[in-house]
């Protein structure tokens, strides 16, 4: 009996015991479930979290990329990619807004990754296209207009790309260029001057109709990766109908090269060799070299710094013997702000600063010029351009005329027209109003000149 008693007992504590630890177990379990649940919803609460502040930077730069401002989109998007480092979408759009603020380099970075994430893309192979006509290699620029025609032939970008196809097609195929032009002049005063100094400053005090002419020429080499180098010739004729001391024939070869250094900024560097006959006689010649400096930003805008360097021979005759009394050297240097104003109007302004030396000291000079053009797109393939422009010298030394300093203040005001009148033809009419005030009277002129013009391009 004691030991059935013992044992029913012994059987309780071991069911109590066994109640216990089934308690403690299902304890444990349901602490491990609310941990796993816990952590899980911190997982998705953080993941939900990053997901919506890589949305809300990405919202946000393609607001601020279709506003044009591109500094707040390449932030916008450069913290969206923190979020989310493999977004085609962030990246594609990065490498834009950097494209449109002239960071060229690191644009072509990004657009080359946002391929590698996304190659059957129409718009990123669109947009590294772009790049690279941008930068004048023309291969792989067409390679990539071509993947976005067959990726998407009738998408949004197809139809740009089919036509940028066709220009790189011309571009290969024609490196050469021919212009030739053909028109009379009438002149109520005829003059011999140049800007450059290179055709003497002759007053007639008669006006004459004359016959003109110029052909251009121009072969452009293949370049190497972003150089571009080409070579161009040009010859101007006129022919008066009876002052023929007054005709001039003008040759100029030339050779230039351009490379884009960082972003927009262009280098070029130009030579040119000038040879002039005036009345059938030998007048002058001149080598010229010229750097040039030009930054393109925004849409249509552009700063161009140059320097020339001139030397210049003048060539004695019987028509003038002491010519050669101006031969010297002349440094030019000048800056030209150009602005696009809206999609038909364009506008530029400069100013340039001349020192041209001789071998007597009252042809030497110092020379200023304020410049103004407004170009206009009219209907019907119209284009009207007016022109303004000062041009103040100041000469050296005692002129044998007057018995003191020479100074001379040229204003110019000139309105033209061109009418394309097909993909080879164009007639220009223009009429300029020109006034010279000297303190030398015998330089003191007026003259207006009519023109119209015929130009074909091959």
């Amino acid at each position: 009996m004691v030991i059935a008693i013992y044992l029913d007992t012994c059987l309780c504590k071991l069911t109590v015991f066994h109640n216990i630890q089934t308690a403690k177990k299902g304890e444990l379990r349901m602490r491990l479930l609310l941990a796993s649940v816990l952590v899980v919803g911190v997982f998705f609460s953080t993941s939900y979290a990053d997901n919506a502040a890589f949305q809300q930077h990405l919202s946000g730069g393609m607001a601020s990329f279709e506003a044009g401002d591109f500094k707040a989109a390449e932030q916008a998007f450069s913290f969206a990619l923190k979020e989310k480092p493999d977004s085609h979408e962030a990246t594609l759009y990065l490498g834009l807004a950097l494209g449109s603020l002239g960071r060229d380099k690191e644009s072509a970075s990004y657009l080359k990754r946002a391929l590698m994430l996304d190659p059957l893309d129409p718009m990123t192979n669109f947009a590294l296209a772009i790049y690279y006509y941008d930068n004048g290699v023309l291969l792989e620029a067409q390679d990539f207009f071509e993947n976005t025609i067959e990726l998407a032939p009738e998408g949004e970008h197809a139809e740009r790309a089919r036509k940028y196809v066709n220009i790189i097609a011309r571009k290969r195929t024609k490196p050469w260029s021919l212009n030739v032009s053909t028109g009379v002049q009438y002149d109520s005063n005829v003059v011999l001057v140049s800007d450059a100094g290179n055709v003497p400053s002759g007053i007639s005090r008669q006006s004459d109709w004359r016959g003109v002419a110029i052909l251009s020429a121009g072969y452009k080499f293949s370049g190497i990766e972003k150089l571009m180098l080409r070579a161009d010739y040009q010859y101007y004729q006129s022919l008066h109908r009876g002052l023929s001391s007054f005709n001039v024939a003008m040759h100029r070869g030339s050779l230039s090269g351009y490379y884009p250094l960082a972003g927009n900024l262009i280098l070029g560097i130009k030579y040119a060799f000038d040879y002039v006959n005036v009345g059938g006689l030998r007048y002058s010649y001149s080598h010229t070299v010229s750097p040039v400096l030009t930054l393109i930003y925004g849409k249509g805008m552009s700063t161009r710094l140059e320097y020339a360097y001139k030397r210049t021979n003048f060539v004695n005759s019987a028509s003038y013997v002491s010519n050669s009394e101006r031969d010297g050297p002349s440094h030019r240097v000048g800056l030209t702000q150009s602005i696009k104003l809206g999609e038909k109007a364009e506008a530029k302004a400069g100013f340039f600063y001349e020192d041209t030396g001789a071998n007597v000291d009252y042809h030497e000079y110092r020379a200023t010029t304020f410049l103004a053009d407004l170009t206009l797109k009219l209907p019907r393939e119209v284009t009207a351009t007016l022109h303004l422009d000062t041009y103040k010298k100041t000469y050296n030394g005692n002129n044998p005329v007057s018995g003191g300093e020479r100074e001379d203040t040229r204003n110019t005001f000139s309105l033209s027209f061109v009418k394309k009148l097909n993909k080879m033809l164009g007639l220009t009419l223009s009429q300029a109003f020109i006034r010279n005030d000297s303190n030398i009277s015998s330089f003191d002129y007026s003259r207006r000149i009519s023109t119209v013009m015929l130009s074909a391009r091959f």
